[in-house]
């Protein structure tokens, strides 16, 4: 059952409201919980905040925890997902389903054509996506920066810790953000 949601505009502070209907597929929404609950709110996110002391008391900070080595892999999970979320909330998947799979090929072919072009002429999802890959960014280079300043002084360390955390919590809401179900126009 198709179910409304309203959102501010990223630029503008406008309202948008869309109707979504859960997905029917639902392997994208597992890939996005799994990376946003699972790894960013239950793993780096937490660790970051409980270890944080620990980590700056070791003297000459050692090796820097797989958690963050291993944020460099787990960011091209999130880059792989966005890649995949245009897709994953097209209405035209839903010609495929209900009365209308009743339809010739080529009929249904031509009406999921048009169907997409309208949904990518709303340009609903288009914004989400780049506000994903500029927090995918932003936490590369925050981790990257954590990597290298991870045997440098304290204070560095901790100023990379920040904005490592504040990166996550970016990509963290910008995941949350995504829609959770087919874009209807």
């Amino acid at each position: 059952m198709p179910f409304s949601v309203s959102r501010t505009g990223r630029f503008d502070g406008t309202k948008v409201s869309l109707l979504v209907h859960p997905f029917t597929d639902n392997e994208f929404e597992q890939r996005r919980t799994g990376l946003k609950h699972t790894w960013l709110e239950n793993r780096l996110l937490p660790q970051i905040r409980q270890q944080r002391s620990e980590w700056l008391e070791a003297p000459g900070g050692g090796e820097p925890p797989s958690v963050i080595v291993g944020a460099a892999a787990r960011c091209a999970e999130v880059r792989r997902l966005i890649h995949a979320v245009i897709d994953a909330c097209t209405p035209a998947q839903l010609v495929d389903a209900g009365p209308l799979q009743a339809l010739a090929d080529d009929t249904r072919r031509s009406l999921k054509d048009a169907v997409h072009r309208i949904y990518l002429d709303l340009g609903v999802v288009q914004p989400l996506v780049a506000e994903v890959e500029e927090a995918i960014a932003g936490l590369e280079a925050a981790v990257a920066l954590c990597i290298r300043n991870w045997s440098a002084k304290p204070n560095l360390r901790s100023a990379a810790l920040d904005d490592l955390d504040a990166a996550a919590v970016r990509l963290r809401e910008t995941l949350k953000a995504l829609p959770r179900g087919v874009i209807l126009p």
